[in-house]
């Protein structure tokens, strides 16, 4: 099983990264390493999650 980001997603987790780095040195590169250690965790027991077949999302508008 393979996994990839969407280009939006991938933006958001870099803002994320930042963000929390910018809140104390070391945050962003700990949050970053635990997404990293979850996606790992995730394809190594596949059947221990519920598989979504369809995907459905929306943009909300920026006000």
């Amino acid at each position: 099983m393979n996994h990839r980001f969407l280009p939006q997603a991938e933006r958001e987790l870099s803002d994320a990264v930042d963000y929390y780095e910018m809140c104390q040195p070391g945050l962003g590169s700990d949050f970053l390493i635990e997404i990293r250690q979850t996606i790992a965790r995730i394809l190594e027991y596949t059947d221990g999650w519920t598989q979504v077949s369809v995907v459905r999302f929306s943009s909300a508008p920026n006000s």
